[in-house]
């Protein structure tokens, strides 16, 4: 980039020179930069991430087992248990159950436990259905034992039918009662909520829609309740919620001055204040460079280059610098004196450390946050 603007500029002299310097790296290090769909913006707002970043966030998003397993017991599991206890309501006279059955019970009742074994089969994250101490399971088992042995029964067996059946009917009533009934229907509305992983699937197409190399200026839209047309491809009723903490994720690529970025929470350490102040300071390096093609070039480089991964060296030798860097020299040679860039640097200094101390009172200044701010008083005038 930087050897075709010198050329279309009329310095070949000094593209031939960058082409010389660079040559004997060309099989090992790629000169040229990745195509994007959209030229990258620059400005005084930041991001914490960008659009890109933020989608993956969102896809590490998974279901959650504890809720699945709940909506499953609530689903599948309760029904079938009001079932085998109304199955044993059946057979109770005078207070006591087992004591009669009716015609066809023994049918009824293998053919409930034939389909909780296929059900089973299919659902397996919810527990309490094989919880030995649990009523469902002991249930089951005396009912297994009810059909094929009735006599095999003991009379500690009957009472322990018997007072399973008494808890069951004083909390909820008979199975099928209004009260009964009621409180299924509870049961039902406090799991039949989507789960984060369905809502972030449903709302994921409203940021592939944007450049993943960017952040956005405004996130409302992203963070809205289902559309109709949402709820039709995703299955979630209209106007369901997009939960806070999946907010908190989107609003992760929101343009804003650093100073809006901590009152809103984005922001919330001086590490994580470190990671955004080069896209700040790149337009304060670039300031002097009058030329809009090398400045958008200049700030650019200078992102990735703070991107790099530190190396910890030997023999007190120091890391390379960005000014060292061929093209980025080439650069400084159309660099104009500019006055309010070193006012503009001194301005971002004074506003960086005061928001800092302010804002974590409670921590030392990390080393990463002191390059940072080095970095933007050596800028180059």
């Amino acid at each position: 980039m930087v050897v075709a603007w010198l050329v279309e500029n009329g310095y070949a002299g000094e593209a031939r020179e960058l082409i010389d310097a660079l040559s004997s790296f060309f099989g090992k290090l790629r000169f040229y930069p990745l195509l994007l769909d959209q030229p990258r913006r620059f400005g005084p707002r930041v991001h914490v991430q960008d659009v890109g970043n933020t989608i993956e966030d969102l896809r590490k998003i998974k279901p959650n087992e504890r809720v699945l397993a709940q909506k499953e017991a609530a689903e599948i599991w309760v029904p079938l248990y009001d079932r085998i206890v109304a199955l044993f309501l059946e057979t109770v006279e005078d207070d006591w159950p087992c004591r009669t059955y009716p015609a066809g019970w023994r049918e009824r009742a293998a053919a409930l436990l034939r389909e909780y074994a296929q059900l089973r089969e299919e659902h397996k994250l919810c527990g309490r259905p094989e919880r030995i101490k649990g009523h469902f399971a002991q249930l089951r088992e005396l009912l297994a034992r009810s059909f094929t042995e009735p006599r095999s029964l003991t009379g500690r067996d009957v009472g322990r039918i018997r007072l399973i059946l008494a808890q069951y009917v004083e909390k909820r009533g008979v199975p099928n009662s209004v009260k009964c009934a009621e409180a299924r229907r509870r049961q039902l509305r406090d799991v039949g909520g989507a789960t984060f992983h369905e809502i972030v699937r449903a709302i994921l197409p409203r940021l592939e829609r944007h450049s993943k190399s960017e952040g956005l200026d405004d996130v409302s839209h992203l963070t809205q309740a289902l559309s109709k047309a949402e709820s039709a491809s995703s299955g979630i009723p209209e106007g369901t919620a997009v939960p806070v903490s999946i907010q908190r994720k989107v609003e992760r690529c929101l343009n804003e001055t650093v100073t809006v970025l901590v009152e809103r929470g984005l922001i919330t350490s001086g590490e994580s204040l470190a990671r955004v102040l080069p896209q700040m300071i790149s337009e304060i390096r670039s300031a002097g460079v009058s030329d809009p093609m090398l400045r958008r070039l200049y700030a650019a480089t200078y992102r990735a280059f703070r991107r790099r991964r530190s190396l910890l060296l030997l023999n007190l030798e120091t890391q390379i610098e960005i000014e060292e860097l061929p093209w980025v020299a080439a650069i400084d040679r159309f660099r104009s004196e500019n006055l309010s860039s070193r006012e503009l640097a001194k301005q971002t200094l004074h506003e960086v450390t005061l928001l800092t101390i302010t804002s974590f009172p409670h921590a030392i200044l990390p080393n990463k946050l002191l390059q940072e701010l080095r970095a933007s008083q050596r800028a180059p005038t």
